[in-house]
């Protein structure tokens, strides 16, 4: 099954190392919403969708790029974090999919590290996310979708 992920990792790159785990194990092409790129996915089977959730709201460059790249009657999935698990977080998403006739097969959430300014000024400490543990969740995660 050929795989694509559409991601934006701004926030201490944890979406980055959850895909980079995945990628280890399993053959998926990575696409950086970041900018301002068109990319042709009409050829993938399976199209993920990866994004942090900051101040309760995704980037608006992940929303952009599926706008203009995500086809058509796809199967697509997310994998999100945040600090806590609210797909409410990720309604944006989902309601672009929705437009393209899209099918979502599933979602994964795990929290993510953040440390704000306010933490970050007086010397806040970040919390080790995704660990071990939420990074198998997500091959299982992803393998439940190819199997």
């Amino acid at each position: 099954m050929k795989t694509a992920i559409i991601y934006n990792s701004e926030n201490e790159e944890n979406i980055k190392i959850i895909l980079d785990a995945i990628q280890e194990k399993y053959p998926v092409d990575l696409y950086d919403a970041a900018g301002d790129r068109d990319y042709d996915l009409r050829g993938y089977d399976l199209i993920g969708i990866a994004t942090d959730v900051r101040g309760s709201t995704v980037d608006k460059s992940i929303i952009k790029t599926l706008k203009n790249c995500l086809p058509v009657h796809k199967r697509t999935f997310v994998i999100y974090t945040a600090r806590s698990a609210n797909n409410h977080y990720i309604k944006p998403i989902t309601e672009c999919a929705k437009g393209k006739n899209v099918i979502v097969d599933g979602i994964y959430f795990c929290i993510g590290s953040y440390l704000s300014g306010f933490s970050k000024m007086f010397g806040g400490k970040k919390q080790s996310h995704p660990n071990q543990l939420e990074l198998n969740g997500a091959l299982k995660f992803y393998e439940s979708l190819i199997s």
